[in-house]
């Protein structure tokens, strides 16, 4: 139950489409740092108008509430998949740009050197 409910989103909830309870993602969901303790440094981004944002700014929250790495930008007026669709507007090279210096940083970071 826990791994489905965690990508049951709150406007499906909400909207009635799953069978769902707050109360059930309160109680074993929530509560859920444990579940992301230890996981690795995170990156990403998303824009505003995308399906999903909110799970994926809720997850990197988690990620951040559990003491982990995480760092995230939304992109206003931005759709799914923004920087494939729009590879030279400005803001794909914003993005870029913040993805590439959050490699850069992780590299010198988090990265063992290899023997």
């Amino acid at each position: 139950m826990r791994g489905v409910a965690l990508l049951i989103s709150r406007r499906e909830r909400k909207a009635g489409t799953m069978h769902v309870t707050d109360e059930m993602i309160d109680s074993e969901i929530l509560p859920a740092a444990k579940f992301f303790a230890g996981l690795p440094p995170a990156t990403s981004f998303v824009g505003d108008l995308e399906p999903f944002r909110d799970e994926l700014v809720q997850y990197m929250q988690n990620l951040a509430d559990a003491g982990i790495d995480s760092q995230w930008k939304v992109y206003p007026g931005c759709i799914h998949m923004f920087d494939s669709v729009a590879p030279d507007a400005t803001v794909t090279k914003q993005a870029m740009e913040f993805l590439m210096d959050r490699f850069d940083y992780a590299r010198k970071h988090f990265f063992a050197e290899q023997k």
